[in-house]
């Protein structure tokens, strides 16, 4: 039936096939090796750096806290 083609063009497009699935799976590989590799740290270390408290004993994930504030007396008014 595919008389027509010769051996070697046969052979080839036999041989790209296997190329293209080959590299598909290929591709799929390093991805879910780049997944593993890259979540790693993030298992260990979490999705940001750990923040420190304002007396930096224990550290907590989130936004910075405001300082603590100071009550300046800038002038005393006499009523």
């Amino acid at each position: 039936m595919r008389d027509y083609l010769r051996e070697d063009e046969y052979d080839f497009h036999k041989l790209d096939y296997n190329f293209t699935r080959n590299m598909k799976f290929i591709i799929l590989v390093l991805f879910v090796l780049f997944v593993i590799v890259a979540g790693v740290p993030q298992y260990y270390y979490g999705w940001r750096r750990p923040y420190y408290s304002y007396y930096r004993r224990y550290p907590y994930y989130g936004p910075p806290p405001p300082p603590p504030r100071r009550v300046v007396i800038t002038k005393t008014v006499y009523g």
